[in-house]
């Protein structure tokens, strides 16, 4: 069921008002056309009518900020949203990157905490997205510290492309021990044998 907003509701009353005033309006000015005494310049009318004219156009702009209004209360919401989203999911997988690192599973930690920096990379700068990043980090240089670098070999269940674009991620990190931990990602199926 669609939730309607009370600021649409003013509005359609503002723009039956008007309606039910410029109906008045009309009938007044037909009403007059028919007396037989002769029309002099009134000024009171005169300034009754520029009045009316400015309060139309005032409540006209008043329900066009109205429905305005909601429409960047929800794009500045979706926006918000998204963001605690992106942070949510990276501190998620940094936390299960960590868990699988404390059982000994450096493969899939490995997996975990990449995606968790790829999503950090995408997301806007936040402390919860910070604090992932941070975590990941971390954990990833102690698996590196865990591991034989010079032996080790870390599948992905992705093509070249993919473990270029982590192996990059690797680089921008600025830690060496990540860097080489890096280095040993090769995809399951490899082209280049």
């Amino acid at each position: 069921m669609k939730e309607v907003s009370s600021g649409s509701n003013l509005g359609w009353v503002a723009i039956g008002i008007s309606s039910a005033a410029l109906l008045l309006a009309a009938l007044a000015i037909c009403r007059s056309y028919h007396t037989v005494e002769t029309v002099s310049f009134d000024y009171l009318g005169a300034f009754a009518g520029v009045l009316s004219l400015l309060v139309t156009a005032l409540v006209a702009y008043e329900i066009y900020r109205a429905f305005s209004f909601d429409e960047s209360v929800r794009k500045t919401v979706e926006k918000r949203l998204s963001e605690v989203e992106h942070s949510a999911t990276c501190l998620s997988l940094a936390q299960l990157g960590n868990s699988l690192f404390n059982d000994d599973k450096y493969g899939d930690a490995v997996r975990i905490l990449f995606n968790a920096l790829i999503i950090s990379e995408k997301s806007p700068i936040s402390e919860l997205g910070d604090e992932a990043r941070e975590n990941s980090i971390k954990i990833l240089e102690k698996i590196s510290d865990k591991l034989p670098l010079d032996t080790t070999t870390i599948k992905f269940e992705s093509d070249w492309k993919h473990i270029n674009k982590m192996k990059s991620i690797a680089y921008r990190t600025g830690s060496e021990r990540i860097i080489r931990l890096a280095e040993c990602f090769r995809p399951y199926v490899d082209s280049n044998q």
